[in-house]
């Protein structure tokens, strides 16, 4: 797709975006450039669309090697099921490439070619760093729960509301817990505003758990969306 052509869904949810980081007063960028202007200790919350298999497991891992330099410890929050057996698996370099259980999985999924790219850009990063300075926290339903949807058809939409919302739950949590570290987040757009509408009612309610929003910054991924974010901008 031609590079000013914008898929007018793409055009909205950028626009929610757009106005929920307006609210919060939380910056958006669009590249590792953009990002090297901020706090370096600055959350990262990268929407995505999933779809840029070229460009994103190379976009996150600009955005890790950027913050390992600083020299503390990294956490990346990461779309994926969050079984005990794959959150071992993942922060194992020496098995997460070759995994027959992972790599059945990633034969199944949408999104495969994206996840396997970065998974393997987390693997080049784990050569480097071990887990006492990178480590990847899943966030998503277990495995199990995800078979919920295949077991009830009639169940599904219901089933999609309960996993936004745990999507969030946990990711709050994880902003909760490792708040001073420097965190990074790979999610899909939605749940990114999900998270965003849940982070504005607890800013009107007081924020009493004291989550740094303040420390946080969303990065939209250049293809295609960039130009709905600056045409937004010029509104």
């Amino acid at each position: 797709m031609p590079q000013d052509v914008i898929n007018p869904l793409t055009h909205i949810i950028v626009a929610r975006l757009v106005t929920l980081c307006n609210f919060l007063d939380i910056p958006i960028v669009s590249s590792v450039e953009e990002l090297r202007k901020l706090n370096p200790n600055s959350i990262v919350i990268f929407a995505s669309k999933h779809d840029h298999y070229n460009t994103e497991p190379k976009e996150i891992k600009e955005i890790l090697l950027q913050k390992l330099n600083n020299g503390k410890k990294i956490i990346l929050g990461f779309e994926f099921y969050s079984d005990e057996y794959f959150v071992d698996l993942l922060n194992d370099p020496k098995r997460n490439l070759n995994d027959d259980t992972l790599n059945e999985l990633l034969s199944l999924m949408l999104f495969r070619e994206t996840i396997g790219g970065l998974i393997e850009a987390i693997n080049e990063i784990q050569q480097k760093y071990s887990r006492d300075r990178f480590e990847i926290k899943p966030f998503d339903v277990t495995y199990a729960e995800s078979l919920e949807k295949l077991e009830d058809r009639e169940k599904e939409k219901e089933y999609y509301e309960k996993r936004g919302a745990k999507v969030v739950k946990n990711i709050l949590d994880l902003l909760k817990t490792y708040g001073d570290n420097n965190l990074v987040f790979y999610t899909g757009m939605f749940h990114v505003i999900d998270l965003l509408t849940e982070l504005k009612e607890i800013i009107k309610s007081g924020n009493k758990e004291g989550i740094k929003i303040n420390n946080v910054s969303v990065f939209v991924p250049p293809e295609n969306i960039i130009q709905a974010l600056r045409s937004i901008k010029r509104d």
